[in-house]
């Protein structure tokens, strides 16, 4: 234990002798890790080499109009640039690497002034300000030939940059009724200016009021300037065309269609009248289409007027003609005509026309055409028709042919009874229909009893039975039918002291069936029942 503090100690005094803490010594350096650190400043001013194990900051170096970019450990700068604190593995060469710095002149020509100053880059356009102008940019020629500077620009020589100026002036729009456009102020106008005028389109812009000097886009400014706007009629402005029809009071219209169309501002609407069925369109104005759209032409139709003729068909006496209009319900006029023997039963649109129209009915369009004639016939029945109320003005007395008597409505007996008395003061045969009446139940015994000019009878469905002797020696009586021909009649026969029944299906009746007769003095009865 002894010796190895002396042998340490000796150790000691050796190592920390100045001979072995000098620089040189080579155990020392080996044991501590310091290599040498050398600098090529290319150019830049000298720093001693020196042994270290870590550089700790960025080594000072420095060169006139020159820019420090970095050191390197490759001389051709192809190395990573060298980044502090710098730890040393080896003896190293570190290389400064520079940028030459030149010096810039900026020319304003009349902007704010930019100091010259030395640099190999500009980063930023520099900024230059002139009143009433605006800045184009930066150029290394003072005729501004080439292309402007983009920045960040690298120097490569003593450089002078001239500043590109572009005047500012006013320019004002006089719209001429469109919208208005702002004052401007600039250098020139890129794009043709947007103004609106209702019923119009922009044709373009002039520099006089006269509007004839054009403007084209882009334009350059020389000087304050007004432009003046050109406008042309537009072909698709609106306009309204309303259709009103005469109402039934003949007197006011009203509006049933409203269409739009368009046209060319300040000209003649295009309008026309539409197709109705019963009316025509009275003349009309066109209209001068307005630019605001407003523009509304009216167009009104009358109803169709048509006029009724009533002709007589073989009667006598006169009617005037009558007015009817279109979609207006209106009654035919009472019929004035007559004809001998025959009874009026209504109007038809022929001579022959099975329809019919009554006396006094109202009528709706029997034309939709306008100044249209439409003949009315008068339609005769060939005898009388008469109802319960009306037989008693009835005269069968003064014939001059055989009559037809046709009773229409509800009836009862007691008007077969005043049916009776009339045939039996007539002087030529009668043929009765009572198939369009209503209310007849029972034919009573004897009603139509020796009424020799009794010819021919229609039965009503109503009727149920028929009395004894209703028909007694009705001699001229060869014809009777049943309007119910689905019906089964059934003849009750009585012949002194026997009795029979007859079923009769066939609705037209041998009339001796009717009849009561005498043979010798024995009395036969017939009464009839509907089963």
């Amino acid at each position: 234990m002894k010796y190895s503090l002396r042998t340490f100690i000796a150790l000691f005094s050796i190592l920390m002798s100045p001979y072995f803490m000098s620089c040189e010594n080579l155990i020392f350096i080996d044991a501590a890790q310091l290599y040498i650190i050398s600098f090529e400043t290319n150019g830049g001013s000298e720093i001693e080499a020196h042994r270290t194990d870590i550089i700790e900051k960025v080594p000072v170096t420095t060169k006139e109009d020159a820019e420090f970019l970095g050191w390197y450990t490759a001389s051709d700068f192809s190395s990573d640039k060298i980044s502090f604190p710098y730890k040393l593995k080896e003896d190293t060469t570190l290389y400064a690497k520079w940028v030459q710095k030149y010096q810039v002149l900026f020319e304003s020509n009349g902007g704010s002034v930019i100091a010259s100053y030395k640099a190999s880059i500009i980063k930023d356009e520099p900024i230059t300000l002139k009143n009433e102008n605006i800045f184009m940019g930066w150029y290394t020629t003072p005729d501004f030939s080439g292309a402007a500077i983009s920045f960040p620009y690298t120097l490569t020589e003593p450089t002078v940059f001239y500043a590109k100026w572009s005047q500012i002036f006013t320019i004002q729009f006089e719209t001429n009724g469109g919208t208005a456009v702002s004052d401007i102020c600039a250098t020139s106008i890129p794009e043709c200016p947007e103004s609106s005028k209702k019923g119009y389109v922009l044709s373009g812009w002039y520099l006089d009021e006269n509007l004839t000097t054009p403007v084209s886009f882009p334009y350059k400014l020389t000087k304050n300037t007004t432009l003046y706007a050109k406008w042309l009629e537009s072909p698709n402005t609106k306009y309204t065309v309303e259709h009103y029809q005469q109402d039934t009071n003949l007197r006011s219209y009203s509006l049933i269609e409203s269409e739009t169309f368009e046209g060319k501002t300040n000209s003649m609407s295009n309008a026309k009248a539409r197709d109705y069925s019963g009316f025509h369109p009275q003349d009309f104005p066109q209209s001068k289409i307005e630019a605001d759209g407003s523009s509304i032409v009216k167009i009104y139709y009358e109803r169709n007027k048509y006029t009724v003729h009533f002709n007589a068909n073989g009667g006598a006496g006169t009617m005037n003609n009558q007015i009817f209009y279109y979609g207006v319900a209106q009654n035919l006029n009472k019929n004035s005509f007559s004809l001998t023997n025959y009874s009026f039963i209504g109007w038809s649109l022929s001579e022959t026309s099975s329809e019919k129209y009554t006396d006094c009915e109202s009528v709706l369009n029997l034309s939709s055409q306008n100044e249209a004639i439409i003949d009315l016939y008068a339609q005769w029945f060939a005898g009388s028709i008469v109802t319960a109320s009306t037989i008693k003005d009835l005269d069968l007395s003064n014939l001059s042919v055989d009559h037809t008597i046709k009773v229409i409505g509800s009836i009862s007996n007691g008007t077969i009874s005043e049916l009776s008395s009339k045939i039996a003061a007539a002087n030529y045969m009668i043929s009765l229909d009572l198939s369009e009446t209503n209310g007849l139940v029972d034919i009573v015994a004897n009603a139509f009893s020796g009424r020799r000019k009794l010819a021919t009878i229609v039965f009503p469905s109503s009727l149920r039975t028929i009395g004894t002797q209703a028909f007694y020696n009705c001699s001229s009586l060869s014809s009777a039918v049943f309007s119910d021909t689905n019906s089964t009649w059934i003849c009750t026969h009585t012949s002194g002291t026997s009795t029979c029944t007859i079923s009769v299906e066939n609705p037209t009746l041998n009339a001796t069936y009717l009849q009561s007769n005498y043979t010798g003095k024995v009395t036969c009865y017939y009464s009839w029942s509907k089963k």
